[in-house]
C-alpha cells in the first residue's frame, strides 16, 4: 500500500511538472504571437492591410469578418481583401493573446478610416 501511494505521488509530481512546462511554453508562444501581431499591425499601417496580410498569414489562415462567414485559406481571404477600396486604412492595437498547444489567437481594438471612390 505504501509503495502504491509513493508511486502515485511520484506520477502526480511528474504530471504537474509536465503541465508547468506546457504553461511556460504557452506563455512564451503568447508573447511571440503578441509581438508578431504588433509588427503585422505596423506593417499594415505602412504597406496596407492586404500587402501585410500576404506577408504574415499562413496558407491555412482563417479571417473572421464582423457579421459574416469565416474566410478560410489565403486565396479566399486575398480575394475578399481585394474588394477593399484603395483609400481605406485598417489599423488595430493588439490587446492580448491566448495560446494552447498549436492554437493561438490575438484580440484587440481595430479601426478603419479613409475615403472611397465617392469621397
Amino acid at each position: 500500500m505504501k509503495l502504491r501511494f509513493v508511486l502515485t505521488a511520484a506520477l502526480m509530481v511528474l504530471g504537474l511538472s509536465a503541465c508547468q512546462r506546457h504553461l511556460h511554453a504557452d506563455a512564451a508562444q503568447a508573447r511571440i504571437l503578441l509581438k508578431t501581431d504588433q509588427a503585422f499591425s505596423s506593417d499594415a499601417a505602412s504597406k496596407g492591410f492586404a500587402a501585410a496580410f500576404a506577408q504574415y498569414a499562413k496558407t491555412d489562415a482563417v479571417l473572421l469578418p464582423e457579421g459574416d462567414s469565416a474566410l478560410k485559406g489565403k486565396p479566399e481571404i486575398r480575394q475578399s481583401l481585394a474588394t477593399i477600396p484603395a483609400g481605406i486604412k485598417i489599423s488595430w492595437t493588439p490587446q492580448d493573446t491566448e495560446v494552447s498547444g498549436r492554437l493561438g489567437y490575438s484580440w484587440g481594438i481595430y479601426s478603419s478610416s479613409g475615403t472611397d471612390s465617392h469621397g
